[in-house]
């Protein structure tokens, strides 16, 4: 960072922290908030998130039209069939769609939900989401910097093929450099 070099972290597990799976979070905290002030919180939470983003979702119909999906909750037979029409009514798909393996990434763990649990149960998905998140096991794909340094874990870069690899830390023991050891 200091010397101002490209470069990508693999294996942080931080898909959880991209903006927009935090917003799609928040649009399904909403869904699922039955509290009266259930729009206060969710329009305070998008202001935390991003302001933009709670001007687009509230100075359109997508407001309302997440108001109808949180209304009609038990019509719905499956988690990723909620998760669409959330995507539908907030356009979410058109703002994000440079982020096409991601959103597939994040429809995939919806629909591994919506296959194990063979029921219709969004707190659940909900509650599936979190532990995922806690976890920290997955990564967010970053397409910015294609040519970057690539920061892993051995295990990570397992099958891989570099032309040059740095192991800044194998030489270490003890908090001390290897060759004082000699």
């Amino acid at each position: 960072m200091q010397e101002k070099i490209p470069y990508r972290q693999l294996g942080t597990g931080d898909f959880f922290e991209a903006r927009f799976v935090q917003e799609l979070l928040i649009c399904l905290d909403f869904i699922l908030d039955r509290n009266e002030d259930a729009l206060d919180t969710f329009q305070s939470s998008l202001l935390d998130l991003d302001s933009s983003i709670a001007s687009i979702i509230f100075s359109s119909e997508a407001i309302f039209n997440l108001i109808s999906i949180k209304d009609n909750l038990s019509n719905y037979g499956s988690c990723i069939a909620m998760i669409y029409d959330i995507f539908i009514a907030t356009n979410f798909i058109a703002r994000y769609e440079s982020q096409g393996s991601n959103l597939g990434k994040f429809t995939e763990l919806v629909l591994n939900y919506d296959e194990n649990v063979k029921s219709f149960d969004p707190f659940w998905l909900r509650s599936y989401l979190l532990h995922l998140q806690r976890q920290r096991s997955i990564d967010y794909e970053q397409f910015e910097d294609c040519d970057a340094i690539n920061i892993m874990s051995i295990h990570r870069a397992k099958g891989l093929e570099f032309p040059i690899v740095f192991m800044p830390y194998q030489n270490e023991i003890s908090g001390r450099p290897y060759r004082d050891w000699e």
